[in-house]
């Protein structure tokens, strides 16, 4: 199984979780399928550590958001 059929795998299950992908793929077409499964970043080999971070923080961000949401709602 390759990254975007876990992707796949995890939509399809429901299961809410927030994805980086980290790849050596510069294709477009492969990049375009792991956006059209929701993942949160794409970023490409080598990674500098800045903009691993900066994904990082952006995904801690939106949880973040999501579970005040969902606390807001109960």
């Amino acid at each position: 199984m390759n990254g975007l059929e876990l992707i796949e795998r995890l939509r399809i299950q429901n299961l809410n979780c927030m994805v980086i992908v980290i790849s050596g793929h510069d294709e477009f077409a492969y990049a375009q399928q792991a956006v059209r499964l929701d993942e949160c970043d794409y970023l490409l080999k080598p990674v500098q550590k800045q903009e691993l971070r900066h994904v990082v923080d952006k995904v801690l961000d939106m949880l973040q958001k999501v579970r005040l949401k969902q606390k807001q709602m109960q």
